[in-house]
């Protein structure tokens, strides 16, 4: 296994960790459907990926393998930030909405 896809494989496994916390926070907080958390962002995610690996295998010649490498890793962890952050931004609002936690 080459060094490239060991990244690859490291960034999505963080990802969809990201979107199994969003999904698990966000059914706690006014019901939000975790089906359809995980739906809306694993057809993000095979929309992206499947044109950048289309990218990476058939259109890289003259060292544009790297950019089409990094632009697919960057939009990866630009998914993994939105979830984490909409995770926290979830789990702020609920503690707040729950009576008795203000004094």
């Amino acid at each position: 296994m080459t060094e490239d896809i060991i990244i690859i494989i490291g960034a999505y496994l963080l990802s969809w960790f990201g979107i199994a916390t969003f999904a698990y926070i966000g059914k706690r907080w006014r019901n939000m459907s975790p089906r359809n958390i995980v739906i809306v962002n694993v057809l993000v995610q095979i929309a992206y990926s499947v044109l950048f690996f289309y990218l990476l295998r058939y259109e890289s010649a003259g060292g544009t393998g790297l950019l089409w490498f990094l632009l697919g890793l960057s939009l990866i962890f630009v998914q993994t930030i939105i979830n984490f952050g909409s995770g926290l931004v979830v789990y702020i609002l609920g503690r707040r909405d729950q009576p008795g936690q203000n004094g």
